[in-house]
């Protein structure tokens, strides 16, 4: 199930098929690492300083002290599961460097099975 939370009327000047790929990077890492029958919620919003994307998911929590690791190029939380899912540690890696490119951060953070990451662009 996929939830949304999207505010209406907010515009900003990005690279409308870079943040296509973003989004896309991020629920399907939601979508690989979420817990059966559990939802996905995407969430847009703005406020007087930036614009906010956020994805949520529950599933296993990335390991503490692993939050900024899960964006470097190959990197995998579980490697033995990913080897199998013929996974290989670029999409995070790639989303990264897109909100880089767009001048915005990209973190992590997990708890109690519920991860979230929030992307923040300056407006």
């Amino acid at each position: 199930e996929l939830k949304y939370d999207i505010k209406e009327n907010i515009n900003m000047y990005l690279n409308e098929n870079s943040i296509r790929e973003l989004i896309e990077i991020l629920l399907d890492n939601a979508l690989s690492h979420s817990y059966k029958n559990k939802p996905i919620t995407i969430n847009l919003k703005e406020n007087q300083n930036f614009i906010e994307l956020s994805v949520f998911n529950y599933g296993d929590n990335i390991p503490k002290g692993e939050e900024e690791k899960i964006f470097e190029r190959f990197y995998r939380v579980d490697k033995s599961r990913n080897r199998k899912e013929n996974r290989y540690g670029l999409g995070l890696a790639i989303a990264h460097n897109i909100v880089e490119k767009h001048n915005g951060k990209i973190v992590a953070s997990s708890n109690n099975n519920l991860t979230e990451f929030k992307v923040l662009f300056k407006k």
